[in-house]
């Protein structure tokens, strides 16, 4: 009935000279519950769309657009088709010169884009911040800025009055304008953060000393507009701009404007000091408790997202302070403090380790209200300042252990996650004999919910040294009950299989508990769930740790092996670090016919998709070598060309770099690769010459520099301990010195290295002067001398 209902309206319009009503009627039947939830809304598109057109009359638009609206709120199928007129009719409208009756339109056209946004992908950064900039132009209407031209001008500015839209005919629609323009601006920072930006000039502009009444900015639309209700969008807005733009990635003004943001690493000073100056004064003088708690959000966001260490600390310190003020207000209010506060505490700034006093303390230990919002800001300041929250341990140890006796799970819960804290900050608090009792507590009633968070915590412990052995014998008979219990649901299994490894790690379990602990692991290794196989795998690398596992290594080896081969990357990575931990732990012949597969596993690594299997892979390798019991001869042939294979072909950086690091542990092993090593080396160093920084933030440059570095010293090492020269590696010797020399300018060596790449550049020299085939410019060949004199007159001092 729905399809034969639009059928006809959009036949009768075709034909009509007049076709506001049926325009109007389409667009009322589009928003009601008989619009039909197939392909109608094309039909409908197709009708309409002449209507959007610039030239088209300007009530017809409106009630289009209507249409429009409605359809997008229900179904994002014509978002794509009706993008482009939406777009097209925004440019159009100039925001000086808006009457009164172009208001409607312009209200209905910013609710049909606010549906449009989430349902289409916009590609070109630039029209995308030309979107922006043309709705924000809207937002502004009825402003100093743009009072529209039968707008009253002398008013600080014109829009809704009260949220059921009553009011004047031009307040209602202000104010309609407003919100949907606002709630569109969020949606582009949501979708497109890095693309909008550079749009913060456009928004933060002005100056708290003219109360922001000189530049058409949000800040002040939040300080003058009369309207509650878009004041209250306003600081909503802010919020989500602060949050999902890319400022905690800010590397400071001279960094970013070398990446290209120019304009906006000269301005974005001023716009943070704004932002701060501008919420904290409105703190201070706002009353209306729902405006307040929107405006705490905001400073919230702006607290956790801008990185102090590149801007004034002080507009931290003073925005805090403005926080501080309000914790005394009621409920809506102090909630949001409690979260204001938990995010500034938590990054440890040096700027408010004096905000934290008895005082402080004792308010949020003082009422069992809002218990979990305290309790986790409790938690944060102990991440943050731990050294100072110390003072408070015995009076926070108190306030704990009657929650964890006497509360409810999820509170019992709350309070585990600030003794992890306090563990994770110094691990031998005085804290252990407490969890331990309740862990003990715990463990006879099972089921109970708080058993996981307890036994979780207790994982975190790294000395289990002041452990009795009553204690330590009930806890191993509690954990011994999982050795084949399928039953336990995974959070538990998980909670004991990282006790089992902390045990292990710390080298507590018995001799007589080792294979049950052992067994309790190997009977995860077949559960499904992912963390399960995490902790399971996890807790076999501590196992390895252990002196007692020399005894059962070909078990331990054929579960490191198994592990190896899961397709999650986090148990291949556990499955590389426990086959470093027996590199590093036992002799070589604890493990000797074992050997190749440890080996295997962790070449397997170095070229993995995921960055850090081939880190790990790297590390444990780096145990491998420090062991003096494993020759390196006996691996060179295996591992030699894949380490090649990597420094050649990894796109990891890191991986790259370690690999590099990796081959200067053969000296003379080097010889029957010396050719392949020199070429892979020197090629990679000069197309490192045109590589571009793949992030904004640096990252990628930055270990791209540190990758030629190393590049630069495996050569000079191959350099060191190859004997003679064959002629093909004097021919690429002679096609690469130029770059090799370009390095050798720029390198950056400690101490130690400045003894052995001095004896390298100067063998370098004495090879050109030796061999005749070695083909080098003469000035090239005097600036190498004069290099070689430098390093070994540095040398010579620090010898």
């Amino acid at each position: 009935m729905g399809t034969n209902v639009i059928f006809e309206i959009t036949k009768a319009m075709r034909a009509s000279s007049n076709p506001h009503i049926l325009l109007r009627t389409l667009g009322t039947f589009c928003y009601s519950l008989h619009f039909p939830s197939y392909n109608s809304d094309h039909y409908i598109l197709n009708a309409i769309l002449p209507f959007l057109a610039p030239s088209a009359d300007r009530n017809l638009a409106r009630f289009a657009l209507n249409c429009a609206a409605n359809m997008l709120m229900k179904s994002s199928r014509i978002a794509v088709d009706v993008s482009k007129a939406l777009i097209k009719l925004l440019e159009e409208l100039d925001p000086s010169c808006i009457g009164l009756q172009d208001l409607k339109v312009c209200a209905t056209l910013l609710r049909a884009i606010h549906y449009m946004l989430p349902n289409v992908t916009l590609e070109d950064p630039i029209a995308i911040q030309s979107l922006l900039s043309n709705i924000y132009s809207l937002v502004c209407l009825g402003t100093p800025f743009f009072p529209g031209s039968d707008s009253n001008v002398n008013s600080p500015i014109s829009s809704d009055n009260s949220d059921n839209d009553s009011g004047t005919f031009d307040d209602v629609y202000y104010g309609k304008i407003k919100f949907y323009g606002l709630m569109s601006i969020q949606s582009l920072f949501k979708k497109y953060p890095k693309a909008v930006f550079g749009c913060w000039e456009l928004m933060f502009k002005g100056s708290l000393e003219h109360q922001f009444m000189d530049e058409p900015s949000l800040l002040h639309l939040l300080f003058h507009e009369k309207s509650f209700k878009t004041r209250h969008t306003v600081a909503t807005t802010l919020a989500v701009v602060v949050e999902f733009s890319p400022l905690s990635k800010w590397q400071g003004a001279q960094t970013e404007a070398s990446l290209g943001q120019i304009q906006l690493a000269q301005e974005i000073p001023k716009l943070i000091e704004n932002l701060h100056n501008g919420l904290a004064y409105l703190l201070q003088t706002e009353v209306h408790p729902q405006f307040l708690a929107a405006l705490l959000k905001a400073a919230g966001s702006l607290i956790d997202n801008t990185p102090y260490n590149h801007f004034d600390s002080q507009l931290l310190r003073k925005l805090c302070n403005a926080v501080m003020e309000l914790w005394n207000l009621g409920d809506q209010v102090r909630g949001a403090v409690f979260s204001t506060l938990t995010l500034a505490f938590k990054s440890g700034n040096p700027e408010l380790k004096d905000f934290i006093s008895p005082k402080l303390v004792s308010w949020i230990l003082e009422s069992d209200e809002m218990v979990h919002d305290r309790l986790a800001l409790l938690s944060k300041m102990i991440k943050g300042y731990p050294f100072t929250m110390e003072t408070f341990h015995k009076t926070i140890e108190s306030k704990l252990e009657r929650y964890i006796m006497y509360s409810e799970p999820k509170l019992q819960a709350k309070a585990f996650e600030v003794i992890d804290e306090y563990i994770r900050a110094k691990p031998d608090c005085p804290v252990m004999p407490m969890v331990l009792e309740k862990v003990l507590v715990f463990i006879k009633h099972v089921k109970t919910e708080s058993l996981v968070p307890a036994l979780n915590t207790l994982s975190l412990f790294s000395n289990f040294s002041g452990i009795k052995t009553q204690s330590l014998s009930a806890l191993l008979q509690f954990l011994q009950q999982f050795e084949n219990d399928p039953s336990a649901y995974p959070p538990l299994r998980c909670a004991v299989l990282k006790v089992v490894g902390a045990l292990a790690k710390a080298q507590v379990i018995p001799h007589e508990f080792f294979k049950t602990a052992l067994s309790i692991v190997n009977s995860h290794r077949k559960v499904t769930n992912l963390n399960v196989a995490i902790n399971s795998s996890l807790a076999v690398s501590y196992f390895c740790l252990h002196p007692c596992a020399q005894e059962y290594i070909d078990e331990i080896i054929s579960i490191i092996e198994e592990n190896s081969l899961n397709r999650k990357e986090k148990v291949v990575s556990n499955a590389i670090i426990a086959a470093g931990n027996l590199f590093q732990t036992f002799d070589y012949q604890v493990y000797a016919s074992q050997f190749p597969k440890l080996l295997e596993i962790c070449i397997k690594g170095l070229p993995h998709k995921n960055a850090k299997v081939g880190w790990d892979a790297c590390a444990a390798l780096v145990k491998m070598f420090g062991n003096s019991t494993i020759k390196n001869s006996q691996v060179s042939s295996e591992l030699i060309p894949v380490l090649l294979d990597t420094i050649g072909g990894q796109p990891n950086f890191k991986t790259r770099i370690s690999a590099c690091q990796l081959l200067r542990n053969y000296k003379s092993e080097l010889a029957n690769y010396s050719i392949r090593i020199f070429q892979v080396l020197a090629e990679v160093l000069a197309a490192e010459n045109n590589v571009e920084p793949l992030m904004a933030d640096g990252t990628v440059l930055k270990y791209q520099q540190l990758f030629r570095q190393e590049c630069l010293l495996t050569i000079l090492h191959l350099i060191n301990y190859i004997q003679s020269l064959c002629p093909a590696m004097m021919k690429s010797l002679s096609f690469y010195l130029v770059c090799i020399y370009e390095w050798l300018e720029t390198l950056n060596l400690g101490e130690v290295e400045y003894n052995w790449v001095a004896r390298s550049v100067q063998k370098l020299v004495v090879w050109i002067e030796k061999y005749d085939d070695i083909t080098v410019s003469f000035g090239l060949f005097e600036d190498l001398k004069s290099l070689s004199d430098q390093y070994s007159t540095v040398a010579s001092v620090y010898n």
